[in-house]
């Protein structure tokens, strides 16, 4: 689906999502231990496009981060709730799910592509991912485990 938000953080992130052992991380970091997939996904892109995002990064879009987490935690509810019932109106959650998730990965985009590209490249996911951790305040061995399995995950694209 192409839209006024297509971008290539979307692109990437409908590229990674499709990689099983990068869905399963992404959903136990997101339903567990209560990430943003769109923040991780965006880390990820960073990394790929050479660029660092910094504990001040998030903390800078802090209340941006929390209002579309909001907004798709309540669309995810929804969608879930409904599964059982009509196929129509599930699909139609399940729509204004996927855009809300767009447009957050479009205002990440937009956030990522005013970073300066970097010269460290090996690492630089981690690190990313790391700082996003820094900023949820989520310092333990489970998330660490994890993060390092998605990397992996998402360097097989």
């Amino acid at each position: 689906m192409i839209t006024h938000l297509d971008n290539e953080l979307w692109q990437y992130a409908l590229r990674v999502y499709k990689i099983d052992e990068v869905k399963a991380c992404l959903h136990i970091l997101q339903d567990e231990f209560g990430f943003n997939m769109n923040v991780i996904i965006g880390a990820l892109f960073s990394a790929v496009q050479s660029k660092e995002t910094k504990l001040s990064f998030y903390q800078l879009m802090a209340n941006d981060i929390a209002c579309f987490e909001d907004a798709c935690r309540q669309a995810r509810e929804l969608r879930r709730n409904l599964k059982l019932g009509s196929a129509d109106v599930y699909q139609q959650a399940k729509q204004h799910e996927l855009f809300l998730e767009q447009w957050q990965l479009d205002f990440l985009y937009k956030q990522i592509s005013g970073l300066d590209v970097i010269d460290k490249i090996s690492g630089l996911a981690v690190d990313n991912i790391r700082s996003y951790c820094e900023y949820m305040h989520s310092d333990n061995t489970a998330v660490a485990l994890l993060v390092n399995q998605l990397c992996r995950a998402a360097n097989k694209q």
